[in-house]
């Protein structure tokens, strides 16, 4: 029988990751995959976008995830977006909650694109993280 290989669900290992990581550099911001309701000052939300398994690999997989960094002043959602840009690139090599990330690559970095429906102040970027998938086990 052929082995069943699962991707790692990126978007709840970052969303865990970085918010720890973000209190510990005194930005103690929601981090999640939906805009919260109410919304808060500042979150960061997290959206796998897309990626693919490596080419001759059932176990290599590339997931590619864009951040938001949301606040009520240009200059703090900057501010986040900049530490988070950090954060993520430091990522290769650190145990992230149990999740092996081998590879960080930048498509593209923060960049200015204010919430149209709430005017908010909103940086975007694009990454991908490089992520050792793992067989699932059939419940029998």
């Amino acid at each position: 029988m052929t082995e069943v290989i699962q991707s790692a669900d990126i978007e709840q290992a970052l969303c865990d990751w970085l918010s720890t990581k973000l209190a510990a550099y005194g930005r103690s911001v929601h981090v999640g995959t939906l805009i919260p309701n109410p919304r808060p000052g500042e979150f960061v939300r997290v959206l796998l976008v897309g990626g693919q398994r490596q080419r001759g690999s059932r176990v290599i997989d590339t997931q590619t995830v864009a951040l938001e960094a949301w606040a009520a002043a240009e200059g703090a959602a900057c501010s986040l977006a900049l530490l988070l840009e950090a954060l993520s690139l430091s990522m290769p090599d650190q145990d992230v909650t149990g999740l092996t990330v081998y590879r960080v690559d930048e498509f593209a970095g923060p960049a200015n694109l204010p919430d149209p429906e709430s005017t908010q102040s909103r940086y975007t970027m694009t990454l991908s993280f490089t992520t050792r998938a793992s067989a699932v086990e059939e419940e029998s």
